[in-house]
């Protein structure tokens, strides 16, 4: 298993699992499976809708599929791709399991998990970059070793953060950033890369010089205005982070007032 060598070593006998099925948790189950994880040791488990079974039966991920109960007994580690409402899902794992979570605007602390189980949150960019092994992640606590590990088998650039309050700020300047630069481009303006660097720096993001090159390496190529459109559609959540960078852009605000504007989003909508 390439890069997973201390994440199987911490699993011992048990498995490694994954709470959620829909675009992230296949995501990582694939990319995982790509890096040699072996699918018999992989659990994957989903709210039952027939669509993501479908979908996981496409993905080749049908005989990974087990209960919530299976999954807090057999894993050691698990994985939670699942959205912040549907946090009461979260399986009962046992003392020692670790918990990593891939959950959007979902604090540590707020994670109903019983006492000595240790905790790991992952911001990633979008289930697409996963796909395409072009992903980014902030890792917290920073120096997380498996959670790392997992990350780096992903094909995810990590990127170091300080404190979990530093992930408002992640979101907003790195996962939301290519959507962002279509905007502008289809605006017929560009970022002044010096002026981000600035912004990342004053909101404790001290390497933003390799998220910003990476969202430039993923913005994609436009070959009409309606793809360019569809591709913006698609990454605004109604009332989320994207949506209010997209909207101060299109009020006329520059990029960096923008992406403070997704940063405020963040924050309201955690209760910051």
């Amino acid at each position: 298993m390439a890069g997973l060598e201390k994440t199987t070593e911490a699993l011992g006998d048990k498995c490694l699992g994954i709470l959620g099925a829909g675009h992230m948790g296949r995501a990582v189950a694939r990319g995982l499976a790509g890096a040699g994880f072996p699918l018999s040791r992989l659990r994957v488990c989903h709210r039952g809708s027939s669509a993501t079974l479908s979908a996981i039966q496409a993905d080749g991920l049908e005989q990974c599929l087990v209960r919530p109960d299976q999954l807090g007994l057999e894993c050691g580690i698990i994985v939670a791709a699942i959205r912040p409402q549907d946090r009461g899902s979260i399986a009962a794992l046992s003392p020692g399991s670790l918990f990593i979570s891939f959950m959007a605007g979902t604090p540590l602390a707020s994670l109903p998990l019983r006492p000595g189980i240790e905790r790991v949150r992952v911001m990633p960019s979008a289930p697409s970059t996963i796909a395409l092994r072009r992903g980014i992640a902030a890792v917290f606590p920073q120096d997380h070793v498996i959670a790392g590990e997992i990350c780096r088998a992903l094909g995810l650039t990590t990127i170091p953060v300080s404190s979990e309050d530093s992930l408002h700020a992640f979101t907003a300047l790195g996962p939301c950033l290519p959507v962002a630069l279509a905007v502008l481009r289809s605006r017929g303006k560009d970022a002044d890369d010096t002026e981000l660097e600035h912004l990342g720096a004053r909101n404790g993001l001290s390497d933003y010089g390799r998220i910003l090159s990476w969202a430039r390496s993923v913005v994609p190529s436009f070959h009409t205005d309606d793809e360019r459109e569809s591709f913006i559609a698609s990454a605004a959540t109604r009332g989320g982070v994207t949506e209010a960078i997209i909207t101060a852009i299109r009020n006329g605000r520059d990029l960096p007032d923008a992406l403070e504007a997704g940063i405020r989003r963040s924050r309201e909508l955690h209760g910051d």
